[in-house]
C-alpha cells in the first residue's frame, strides 16, 4: 500500500519562481518522510461489556387483591396503564411510644394536656362542702366525687368514736369499781360520792385521826392551818372513811386496789381527751382537704402537680398546672 508524504505543488509563473516552490516543497517532504520512519504505538483495545437492559418486576397483588401491571423496559414503546391506587387500611399502625406521625418526640418538648377533671365540681357549693365536712369527716369529699379520700376520713372518724366511747365505758367502769371498794372496804357508802371525793379517799387512809396516825385527812387540814374543823369536807359521820390500820397487810391491799382502780379512771379521762381532739383534728383536716379538692376540680383554683419522670435516655419532671 503507497502513502502519499507529500505533493509537490504544479504552479505557473516564472522560472525563478518555479524554483523557489520547488525548493520549498522538497523541503517540506523531506521533514515529513523523516516523521514517517517513526514506528506508530498501538493503543490497547479495551472490550467494554454491554449493558442489559432492567428486567420488569413481577406484579404484585395489592389489598384489594388485584395485581399491578408490570413495569415497562425502556425501550418499550408501549404506553403503561395507571396504577390502581389500592384504599387506605381502617387500621392504622400506631406509633411508637415516645414518637409522634412526624417522628420521635423531644423530651424537652412542653405537652399541654387538659384534664376534664378539673372542672367537674364547677357547679357545686363550696359552703355546702365544708359544712358537711365540719359536721361529719368525708361528707365534703362524697359530695365532692372524691371517693378515696371520703372512705380514708370516715372510717378515721369511726375508729375515733369508737376509742371514745370504749374510754368512757372505762372511765365509768373504773369508777364504779371504786366505789365499790371504797363501800366493802372503808366502811362508807360511797355509791353516792363524787369522783373528787374518792380522790381523797385514795391520798388518806381515814378521814380522822386516830392514834396519831399520820396519814389521816383530819390532820393534813389542821396542818394546812385550817382551825375549828372547817374543813374541805365537813367532818360529818357520813363522810367519815377509814381502810384499817397498817398494821394489817389486808387493809394496806385493799386501799392500794381502791388506789389502782382511780388510777384507771384517770387514765381513761385522759383517753376520752385524747378521742375528743382526734375528732376536732380530724374535722380541721377533713375542711383543708375539702378546699383543696374544691379548688383542683371546680377550674377555680390553681393547682400545681409535680410528678418525676425517669427514662431510659433522660430524667425529668413532669408539672402539671390546674386552673
Amino acid at each position: 500500500m503507497s502513502v502519499t508524504l507529500c505533493k509537490l505543488p504544479a504552479g505557473t509563473g516564472t522560472r525563478r519562481r518555479r524554483g523557489l516552490a520547488a525548493g520549498l516543497a522538497l523541503l517540506l517532504c523531506t521533514g515529513a518522510a523523516r516523521a514517517e520512519d517513526v514506528p506508530e504505538i498501538e493503543a490497547p483495545q479495551v472490550e467494554i461489556p454491554r449493558a442489559e437492559p432492567p428486567k420488569a418486576a413481577a406484579p404484585k397483588p395489592d389489598s384489594t387483591g388485584a395485581q399491578a401491571p408490570a413495569a415497562k423496559a425502556p425501550g418499550d414503546s408501549a404506553i403503561a396503564a395507571p396504577a390502581t391506587v389500592a384504599p387506605a387500611s381502617s387500621t392504622t399502625p400506631a406509633a411508637p411510644s415516645g414518637e409522634t406521625a412526624q417522628g420521635p418526640q423531644d423530651p424537652d418538648d412542653i405537652t399541654i394536656e387538659v384534664d376534664p377533671g378539673q372542672s367537674r365540681n364547677k357547679n357545686k357549693s363550696l359552703p355546702l362542702a365544708m359544712l358537711l365536712s365540719a359536721t361529719l369527716p368525708g361528707s365534703g369529699e362524697l359530695y365532692l366525687h372524691e371517693k378515696g379520700n371520703a372512705k380514708a376520713f370516715l372510717l378515721t372518724e369511726a375508729g375515733f368514736w369508737a376509742s371514745l366511747y370504749v374510754a368512757f365505758v372505762a372511765r365509768e367502769s373504773y369508777l364504779s369499781s371504786a366505789r365499790n371498794y371504797a363501800s366493802d372496804f372503808a366502811g362508807i357508802d360511797a355509791s353516792g360520792k363524787s369522783a373528787a371525793f374518792l380522790e381523797t379517799m385514795a391520798s388518806y387512809r381515814s378521814y380522822q385521826e386516830k392514834q396519831h396516825r399520820q396519814d389521816s385527812y383530819e390532820l393534813s387540814q389542821v396542818l394546812s392551818g385550817k382551825r375549828d374543823r372547817v374543813y374541805d369536807i365537813p367532818p360529818i359521820p357520813e363522810n367519815y372513811w377509814d381502810f384499817g390500820s397498817s398494821v394489817n397487810p389486808e387493809n394496806t391491799k385493799n386501799w392500794r386496789t381502791f388506789q389502782s382502780s382511780l388510777r384507771y379512771y384517770r387514765a381513761s379521762k385522759v383517753a376520752i381527751s385524747f378521742a375528743i381532739g382526734a375528732l376536732a383534728l380530724n374535722r380541721l383536716a377533713s375542711l383543708a382537704n375539702t378546699l383543696r379538692v374544691y379548688k383542683r376540680t371546680s377550674a377555680k383554683g390553681l393547682g400545681i402537680n409535680i410528678t418525676p419522670e425517669l427514662g431510659p435516655d433522660y430524667t425529668g419532671a413532669r408539672l402539671s398546672l390546674g386552673f
